[in-house]
Formats: C-alpha cells, structure tokens, sequence
C-alpha cells in the first residue's frame, strides 16, 4: 500500500479532464469562426487583446466585451455540464 500508487485518483483525474476538454471542445464548435479563433488566440496562445483586435479590425474594447461574454457563456456551459461548482 505504501509503494504503490493509488491509481484510482489519477483515473478518476483523467476522465474528468476527458470530460472537461470534450466540453469546451464543444463549446468552441458552436461558436461562430472569428469568435473561436479570437478566443483560441486569447486563451491559449495568450495573445493581447490589442493586437487581436487590430488583426480583425476591431476595437480592443469591444473585443473585450466579447471575451467576457464568451466566458461567462463557456462558465454556464460547464456548470450546466456539472464540472464547475459556483
């Protein structure tokens, strides 16, 4: 018992990252074109807003009130889903 490692944790950690990513894998594929490829290059290639509002001919501004309103429809999506707990 103490050499072993309890494995039953780490399975139970990768089908909820399973579960986690098919969810927001989804939640990406609903979402029009230009809004999954800013909020890719926001939230995984961590890009400034600026310079991703200046590609797609936009106010930083107004890309950023998308940006929360794209977060806080991918949080509904995951409460929904039961993988976030308010």
């Amino acid at each position: 018992e103490e050499c072993i490692p309890d494995t039953a944790v780490s399975i139970e950690r990768r089908i909820e990252e399973r579960e986690l990513s098919a969810c927001i894998n989804a939640f990406l594929e609903e979402l029009p074109q230009e809004q999954r490829v800013c909020f890719m290059r926001r939230y995984w290639l961590g890009e400034p807003l600026s310079d991703i509002a200046k590609r797609y001919g936009m106010s930083a501004n107004s890309l950023g009130v998308t940006m929360h309103r794209l977060r806080a429809k991918l949080k509904a999506k995951l409460i929904e889903s039961g993988l976030y707990d308010q």
